[in-house]
């Protein structure tokens, strides 16, 4: 059997289109806010609450080691002229560590709700902290890893 092609850009039509509709459906699986406050006149400390989707889970800022393990999740900074990363993102949240049925191994992750922190220290004054947010996510059938928003939030008066 050969396929033409318009066979072949039906198809291709078909999963780019398919591939669309869930990154768009992607977005709706974690909420976020996000709060920068001024810790003294050269450090800001971002903190990003995400309200997760009931029946699906986050994986931590800390992951196992593993040639499959999932990647972890994490602050990137967009704007390094003006600020640095000041340690690595942390997590007061609780962190489950159990059997992950998506990914079939043992991870860590978050349930209901994932809060990172991230410190920056300030190099240069600037009117805002751009950021991305990095995440993956699964349910029991399916794991998704949406393309990072750029998120630019103003700089608290304090540390300008």
């Amino acid at each position: 059997m050969t396929f033409s092609k318009t066979h072949i850009a039906i198809v291709a039509t078909l999963l780019l289109a398919a591939t669309l509709i869930s990154f768009k459906a992607d977005k709706k699986v974690v909420s976020w806010n996000y709060k920068v406050e001024c810790i003294n006149g050269n450090e800001v400390k971002l903190t990003a609450t995400g309200t997760i989707t009931k029946g699906w889970h986050v994986y931590s800022v800390e992951q196992l080691e593993g040639l499959f393990a999932p990647a972890p999740s994490s602050v990137i900074l967009v704007d390094t002229l003006n600020l640095e990363k000041k340690g690595a993102t942390t997590s007061p949240s609780k962190i489950h560590e159990d059997w992950d049925p998506a990914l079939e191994m043992k991870s860590k992750y978050y349930e209901n709700e994932i809060v990172m922190e991230q410190s920056f220290n300030i190099l240069n004054k600037t009117d805002s902290v751009r950021f991305m947010i990095e995440f993956q996510a699964c349910d029991n059938k399916q794991c998704i890893f949406p393309f990072p928003e750029r998120i630019a939030l103003p700089m608290p008066e304090k540390c300008n």
